[in-house]
Parts: C-alpha cells; sequence; structure tokens
C-alpha cells in the first residue's frame, strides 16, 4: 500500500512539472538579450527616463527647452532668466534670494510660452520675484514670493498659478493678464494689491490679507469665488464690468478710507450670496445695470451705497443685532434702480409674500 501512494506521488509531481513547461513555453532568452554571453541591462538612468539641468549658481541663463532643478538654496545679485519655451524649473523646496540691489529673481524675455515653476521659493528681489510681462501660457505651482522690492509675481495672459504664498512685498503680491485663473493663493501684507486679473480670468479659494491697496482687482468679465477678504486698506474685492463676484467672506476692510467689502466699478456685475462685515461700506455701485442678491450685510457703515442707476437689489439683509452699532442702511440715491421691498421689525411675521424682499436688521430697543 506505502508503494502504491509513494508511486502515485512521484507520477503527480512528474505531470506538475510537465504542466510547467507546457505553460512557460520557450524558455530560451529573447533576442538581444545577451551580450557575449552576458545578460544586457534594461535599467534606465533618471536621466534617461526625465533628462534635467541642474542649476547650481546664480546668475543662470536658460537658452533651451527642458527641465532644470535645484538641490540648494541659490543667492545673487541677478537670478534665472528664462529665454525659451518650454521649460519646467523645479526649485526642489529651495529658495532664491536676492542680495542688495539685485534685479529680477526670475526674468522671462519676451514672448516667452508654455513654462512651469514649482516648489520653491523667490525672495528678498531688488524687483519682482518672478516678472514677464509677455509670458504666456505658464504653470506657477507652490510658490512663495517674499519680501521682494516691486512685487511677488508678474505674468502675461493664459497663466495658472495655484497654491501660491505673497507675503509683504513692497508692491502687489499676484500681477497677471488675461484668461488666468489664480486658485487657492494667500496674499498678505502687501503693500500693493493682494491680487490683480486682467479681462476674463477667474479667482477660487483664495485669501487677501492687510494689503496696502485693494484684496482682488478683477476687470472686465472675470469670477471671484469663495474666497477670503480682511482688513485691505481700500476695497475688498474691486470689479470692474460683467463680472460675478460670488460666495465670498469679506470683512474689515476700506476703514477710514471710504473703501468698500465690494466695489462694482462698471455695468453688468452679478454680486451674491456674499458675507459682508464690518467694512466701511458693505457693498458700493457707482454704475448701471448690477444684480445685487442674497448678501449679508451686517454691520457695515453703510450696508449698501448704491450711486449708479438701474440696478436690481432683491433679497439682501443689511443692519445691526447690536444696539451699540450705528443702524448700517441702504442708501441708494441713484435714479431707476429697481428695489425690492425693504421690511424690518418682524419679530416672528416672517411669511412668504414677497420672497424678494430685502431686510433691514435692527437691533431691539
Amino acid at each position: 500500500m506505502k508503494r502504491n501512494l509513494y508511486f502515485l506521488a512521484v507520477n503527480l509531481i512528474a505531470l506538475f512539472l510537465i504542466t510547467l513547461c507546457v505553460l512557460a513555453g520557450n524558455l530560451d532568452p529573447p533576442p538581444g538579450a545577451l551580450q557575449d554571453g552576458n545578460p544586457v541591462s534594461v535599467m534606465k538612468t533618471l536621466n534617461q527616463i526625465e533628462p534635467r539641468t541642474l542649476i547650481d549658481s546664480l546668475p543662470y541663463m536658460i537658452t533651451n527647452s527642458g527641465s532644470y532643478y535645484l538641490v540648494k538654496p541659490l543667492q545673487g545679485s541677478n537670478g534665472i532668466t528664462i529665454a525659451q519655451d518650454d521649460v519646467v524649473l523645479d526649485l526642489g523646496g529651495f529658495s532664491l534670494e536676492g542680495n542688495t540691489n539685485s534685479g529680477h529673481g526670475i526674468t522671462v524675455t519676451e514672448d516667452v510660452l508654455d513654462v512651469t515653476i514649482k516648489n520653491g521659493a523667490v525672495d528678498e528681489w531688488g524687483g519682482w520675484g518672478i516678472f514677464g510681462t509677455n509670458a504666456d501660457h505658464f504653470q506657477v505651482i507652490n510658490m512663495s514670493f517674499e519680501l521682494n522690492q516691486q512685487g511677488g509675481l508678474r505674468l502675461g495672459d493664459q497663466c495658472r498659478v495655484i497654491d501660491c504664498n505673497a507675503t509683504e512685498n513692497k508692491g502687489p503680491g499676484i500681477d497677471v493678464g488675461e484668461s488666468c485663473t489664480v486658485k487657492e493663493c494667500k496674499t498678505r501684507d502687501n503693500q500693493g494689491n493682494g491680487i490683480m486679473v486682467r479681462s476674463a480670468s477667474t479667482v477660487i479659494s483664495c485669501s487677501a490679507v492687510r494689503n496696502g491697496q485693494n484684496g482682488i482687482v478683477a476687470d472686465i468679465y472675470c469670477t471671484v469665488r469663495d474666497c477670503t477678504l480682511f482688513n485691505n486698506t481700500n476695497h475688498g474685492i474691486e470689479a470692474s464690468a460683467s463680472c460675478r463676484v460670488e460666495k465670498n467672506n469679506i470683512g474689515d476692510n476700506g476703514r477710514g478710507t471710504g473703501g468698500a467689502g465690494i466695489m462694482a466699478m462698471g455695468p453688468g456685475n452679478r454680486i451674491r450670496d456674499n458675507n459682508v462685515t464690518a467694512n466701511e461700506d458693505g457693498i458700493r455701485v457707482d454704475n448701471v445695470g448690477n444684480w445685487i442678491e442674497n448678501n449679508s450685510l451686517i454691520d457695515n457703515n453703510r450696508g449698501l451705497r448704491m450711486g449708479g442707476s438701474a440696478n436690481l437689489v432683491i433679497r439682501n439683509v443689511v443692519g445691526t443685532p447690536l444696539a451699540s452699532n450705528a443702524v448700517a442702511h441702504f442708501e441708494i440715491t441713484g435714479p431707476s434702480n429697481q428695489v425690492a421691498e425693504i421690511l424690518q421689525n418682524l419679530g416672528g411675521t416672517f411669511t412668504n409674500s414677497n420672497p424678494w424682499a430685502n431686510i433691514r436688521l435692527t437691533p431691539k430697543p
């Protein structure tokens, strides 16, 4: 019996090995796998996978397309100049620092396109952190700009500026051209505007705090959404014309300077769903054809100040809940404005009889 089991086990093992050989197919090495009987290496170096050029000193001129990187902080009187399209500059978490009387940290020459600059800091330059007024189709990602004399970042059209910080620059924080996107950026304590974009641009989920002029300046046909504007010297948001200004949190702007939480400079803006608190003016409109809807305008010196004409004002709340504060209010002086009924002191008598009504919030005596 044991002998039969032994032969059965041997036969099963043999059958298993034969099956493996059949499934494995041809075990001869493919052509080119051996050279002089030795295996040929198929490994590639990092430089073969992604060719990159090290920048190890300043100044540095980029004249060829490709990828460039840093492995340490660099300091100098002149920074990096990008003079060619299709460049990726990765600072690798390191900084470019300017000396006294230095120029720009990164300069982009005329009409350069399709450049990405990422992962580092450009600080204390005598000019801008990054400068290229005709530099288009750029991406600037995860960068910071601090204590630059002319400003943090200045680029041209169709650029994307994502997750960048601009702090304590002597001019604007971020300044870009037309059709740009500025997203998840923070600007603070710059002497100029926090963020400035030209026509058809979008500013999303950014903050502008304690800047010396305006928090965000948006030219025509721009969108400003989900941003936080606090304690800027002039306006929190200055919108030119035909802009959408929606779902922003805006407080303590323009105190003592006549500024506003939101300033609509031109016609055709749509301003809705914003929380606008404790500014000199909450929303100010000096032009025609603007749509002001569903904003909370609490504890501003003047809640809604409107000198323009033919504007639509519906479903806003204006006033103060505190008896110690002056009662903020609607100040509408322009002709032909379409202002829904202004209701106040309703107590528990809210109804749906006028769903478009504005509410004036007043404290209990």
